[in-house]
């Protein structure tokens, strides 16, 4: 099959990529391992700036989407005893029902013209003369393994990054990242026994709790809280989900809750790459390292 544009993976950086594509009416391709009704259900914080959705002039998301509003962030000291709030007039943001919040994203991309090939694998990039043409990719139903040729190939295939990794040397393009600049993370969605409200996302920082990291309640509304952590994954680095429920699962709010999901994942957070583009490739999201490193 052939496409001007081949986008791997459909997360935020993959569907936003290839709305932009087909709108500029290329014939475009994404490639998702995950079957089309899981696309957006992944493991995150939830929380979204709304000046985020302007920059990228999208139209404000659909109610179904949001699950509260927020107004700031508050920052916590490890004593508790200073807290560091972050508020403006101009600022607001969303808790987002994340797979609604991905589902959006996709069905603007498709409608915009995209074609997707869900359940299927990208395996590599196919390179010739020093060019990536395309990618073979394994469809998960039947097991076939097909060709897509392309004039360029974007790699969105998050963290996993399964096109740059896979890049020859000569295209200067970073294939590996440290452990150091990865934080591994556990995160769970709560139901609260005792309703707790707030229009503010906390933030808790503790280098001996969360070292290189920090750890979150974001409040979803309905007496939910999306709740976690992260740590820096250098040498020795302690167990993510273990570090939960020492530290964090055990202050009052969640006693008598029940966990409604539960998961656990990996953040790049260190400077973009330093190229995110070669003949034929173009790198963006978490495989070109775009998360920011101060929130995550």
């Amino acid at each position: 099959m052939k496409f001007d544009v081949i986008v791997v993976g459909a997360g935020t950086a993959g569907c936003l990529a290839a709305k932009t594509a087909a709108e500029a009416g290329l014939k475009v391709g994404i490639i998702e391992r995950k079957t089309q009704e899981d696309i957006g259900d992944k493991i995150c914080g939830d929380a979204l700036g709304e000046h985020h959705v302007k920059s990228v002039k999208l139209p404000d998301p659909p109610v179904d989407v949001i699950d509260a509003k927020i107004e700031g962030i508050k920052i916590y000291s490890p004593d508790l005893e200073t807290i560091f709030t972050v508020r403006h007039e101009d600022f607001s943001g969303y808790l987002l029902d994340r797979k609604r919040f991905g589902q959006w994203l996709l069905r603007m991309a498709l409608d915009a013209g995209a074609n997707l090939f869900d359940a299927t694998l990208c395996l590599e990039p196919i390179i010739s003369n020093g060019a990536a043409i395309g990618v073979t990719a394994k469809n998960l139903r039947t097991g076939r393994v097909e060709r897509f040729i392309a004039k360029v190939v974007v790699d969105a295939s998050g963290f996993s990054a399964v096109i740059r990794r896979k890049l020859p040397r000569d295209m200067n393009v970073e294939n590996e990242v440290s452990n150091d600049d990865v934080e591994a993370c556990y995160r769970e969605i709560r139901q609260l026994k005792n309703g707790v409200e707030s229009k503010y996302c906390e933030i808790y920082l503790n280098q001996d709790v969360t070292p290189g990291g920090y750890a979150w309640l974001f409040y979803k509304g309905r007496s939910r809280v999306n709740a976690g952590l992260g740590v820096c994954m250098r040498k020795g680095f302690p167990n993510p989900r273990s570090q939960f429920y020492r530290h964090v699962i055990n202050k009052p709010i969640f006693e008598g809750s029940t966990i409604l999901s539960a998961g656990a994942w990996y953040d790049p957070t260190r400077r973009p790459l330093d190229n995110m583009v070669g003949n034929g490739v173009i790198i963006t999201g978490d495989a070109a390292c775009l998360v920011n490193p101060i929130h995550g």
